[in-house]
């Protein structure tokens, strides 16, 4: 016997109408659904717990931490941020009223050197070696201490910009662009 694809088709579909008309004969019960009763349980207790009271913190505890600023350094900010050659960095930092004394400053793990220049005498010229490798903005915080009492006088927040990528440009022979050395 020779079976076609339409035959199969046929034949499938006779099937099928064969398992739908046995579901609605005549005669056959339908399955019918009973509800089986659940059976309860007991009601939990409540669980019991102990609670402690711990001290209501004071009002410096409640305080977010400020940047530290010694009485000279009011109003001080980061006035720039430079890369220099030899994988250095300068942070000036603008103080209103003048700077008295002398100063170094540590950015992350790099300590740096600070000088006032007699040209600014608000400004106070941090420098030393690159605390990140950083190809992206990074946020840093400089701290400042005074070098003859070694106290702390000031910390500010601030961002390092990534170093300078160099531009290409057209030269009748192959130039490499130089990287920076770690």
């Amino acid at each position: 016997m020779y079976i076609n694809k339409r035959s199969t088709i046929r034949i499938g579909l006779a099937m099928l109408a064969m398992a739908l008309a046995a579901c609605t004969l005549p005669g056959v019960a339908e399955p019918t659904a009973t509800e089986t009763p659940i059976p309860e349980s007991p009601t939990p207790e409540p669980p019991t717990a102990t609670i402690t009271l711990s001290p209501v913190p004071t009002e410096a505890e409640t305080q977010a931490p400020t940047p530290t600023v010694g009485q000279q350094f009011t109003g001080a900010n980061v006035y720039a941020v430079s890369h220099l050659s030899g994988n250095r960095l300068l942070v000036t930092i603008q103080v209103p009223g003048g700077i008295d004394g002398n100063y170094r400053a540590t950015v992350g793990s790099s300590s740096l050197v600070c000088e006032k220049l007699v040209e600014y005498p608000d400004r106070l010229y941090c420098s030393g070696p690159e605390p990140y490798q950083n190809v992206g903005y990074e946020n840093a915080i400089i701290y400042v201490f005074d070098q003859s009492t070694g106290a702390q006088v000031m910390q500010i927040a601030f961002s390092i910009p990534p170093w300078a990528t160099a531009t290409p440009s057209a030269t009748p022979t192959y130039t490499p662009t130089p990287t920076p050395t770690p």
